[in-house]
């Protein structure tokens, strides 16, 4: 019965032009027992209060959505079962009591932070289906360690043994390249692990990461940095083994902890600063584009593709290198269009091939079919009390415009894909928000 009227309360809490799930300041969310709360492409607005209490939300649909608002947002579970590349992204930090569940999709932490709690985990993170964050997001968990033997508090993935008592350890797991004094990037990835005793520890860490993290690094020579300044300066550690199966570098020995990553940048790369990018631009076609800062010994780059109902990848076509000789100190950059109209979803990698037929792989980059929707213009709070909040998804850029009830342009503003934008100080009335290259694409607000 408790089920039963918590669904008939989203039904009234539920906004069918914006597809949001708002908590009004004052209003309190309460979820009683084990209640299931099944989101199907809407977001969630907490400006009041939510208790959790052993429920489950799930994220699920075709479209990507939000969680956002002023109010502290705290859940019992979280599960993604998004379609495709489609993800949930974070407006506010927020805090997770058991775990995080990755069924499909991905969570992008958008410069937020998700904070688990001592007892709390992070669920079936794969490659297809994770946390990301690349702008400096993080995943924090505090807990204690004493004598650990193969602990990785919360699933993070920092793995640690010792038979020293570390006491209360604050783990954060990052999701931003590295790069300083002594180290010229890393992947995707960092912990910064703080025990409340933290020497003599001749401890053990292991790291793992994805693939979609490299970031250009090379697994078979990937080695250990760690800071002990927040990311300013990095020295090279000793490693001892690496499996790149099991996608891990471990080290022993470790007297004591603070911020680590993994990179090859001491290895000579041949390619360095490669940026892939993939995109649909329409029905039949995708873009393909990537860029090198230098590039040395680089015969060129193999194109690898491979369609979500396929197994493996398979070679696409080759791109010879615009370097002189293959040697560049100067950028540069390639286009390609790949001639694709598959309703599903396309992944693509770059092959990088060396003159003595050694190779390396770009990070995976995918896009959505030809009948995917891809473009989204979402609009909070409606009504409004004069601000309005703006998300772009699945368009570049474009031209925002805002109209009043006779047709007249009040405001006018740039817009690019997922950024966010307040339109301030509108008076009582109704108006019109809509894009200028894509006028299709609009939502009437009304100030009150």
């Amino acid at each position: 019965m408790k089920n039963s009227l918590l669904s008939i309360i989203l039904g009234l809490l539920y906004n069918v032009t914006s597809a949001q799930l708002m908590i009004t300041p004052g209003a309190h969310w309460v979820n009683n027992g084990a209640a299931f709360v099944v989101l199907k492409d809407m977001d969630i607005i907490n400006d009041g209060t939510i208790d959790a209490g052993g429920s489950v939300v799930k994220f699920t649909g075709t479209a990507s959505n939000l969680i956002g608002g002023s109010g502290a947002t705290v859940f019992h579970e979280v599960e993604l079962a998004k379609a495709g590349s489609n993800k949930v992204t974070l407006l506010n930090s927020i805090d997770v009591s058991k775990r995080v569940i990755f069924t499909s999709g991905l969570l992008d932490l958008n410069q937020h932070v998700l904070t688990l709690a001592e007892i709390a985990y992070l669920y079936n993170e794969s490659e297809n289906s994770r946390i990301t964050g690349l702008n400096g997001s993080e995943v924090v968990i505090r807990m204690p360690l004493y004598a650990p033997a193969g602990i990785n508090p919360g699933n993070l993935g920092a793995v640690i043994t010792s038979a020293s008592n570390l006491g209360i350890v604050m783990i954060r797991r990052g999701h931003k390249s590295q790069s300083g004094i002594g180290l010229a990037n890393s992947i995707d990835r960092y912990f910064d692990i703080t025990p409340a005793n933290n020497g003599a520890l001749d401890a053990t860490l292991r790291s793992y990461y994805f693939d979609a993290e490299l970031n250009t690094q090379v697994e078979n020579v990937m080695e250990m940095y760690k800071s002990i300044d927040g990311g300013a300066g990095w020295t090279l550690q000793s490693v001892n083994s690496r499996n790149a199966t099991e996608n891990y570098v471990e080290k022993n020995g470790v007297n004591s902890f603070s911020r680590w990553t993994l990179s090859s940048s001491g290895a000579p790369l041949p390619v360095t600063g490669l940026e892939f990018y993939a995109k649909r631009i329409n029905g039949n076609q995708v873009e393909l584009k990537w860029s090198t800062k230098q590039e040395f010994n680089n015969k060129g780059f193999g194109i690898e593709r491979k369609r979500e109902n396929e197994n493996s990848f398979t070679p696409n076509g080759f791109v010879n290198s615009l370097a002189p000789g293959g040697n560049s100190n100067i950028p540069l950059h390639y286009t390609q269009i790949d001639e694709n109209s598959y309703t599903g979803i396309t992944y693509y990698y770059l092959k990088q091939v060396d003159f003595d037929g050694k190779f390396r792989y770009s990070v995976i980059q995918f896009v959505n079919g030809k009948n995917a929707i891809e473009a989204s213009l979402k609009v909070w709070p409606i009504p409004s009390a004069g601000d309005v909040n703006v998300l772009l998804q699945g368009i570049e850029k474009d031209e925002l415009q805002v109209f009043d009830i006779t047709g007249r342009m009040i405001q006018h503003t740039p817009v690019n894909n997922n950024s966010q934008l307040s339109i301030n100080g509108l008076v009582k009335g109704v108006y019109i928000i809509r894009l200028a290259q894509h006028s299709d694409m609009s939502q009437k607000i009304v100030v009150q």
